[in-house]
């Protein structure tokens, strides 16, 4: 189990996804326009940061924008 990390959507289904994973990973999982579009994170009714290592039994719910953005680095 300690491979794997499994979190809740709102709705309560349970998603499947690697140890480490982040909420843009989640965000991806679900969709690949969701991941495009996500603007935000609330984990347990807290606002985190992309980077927020996702643990067993999160509930996550991914703000989104209806625009796509791209950036140039």
């Amino acid at each position: 189990f300690e491979a794997n990390v499994y979190i809740f959507t709102p709705k309560g289904r349970v998603i499947d996804l690697p140890a480490g994973s982040t909420p843009i990973d989640f965000a991806y999982c679900i969709h690949t326009r969701v991941g495009e579009t996500m603007v935000g994170a609330i984990v347990n009714d807290s606002i985190v940061p992309f980077d927020y290592k996702l643990k067993n039994g999160d509930i996550i719910k991914v703000n989104t924008s209806k625009y796509r953005f791209t950036f140039f680095i």
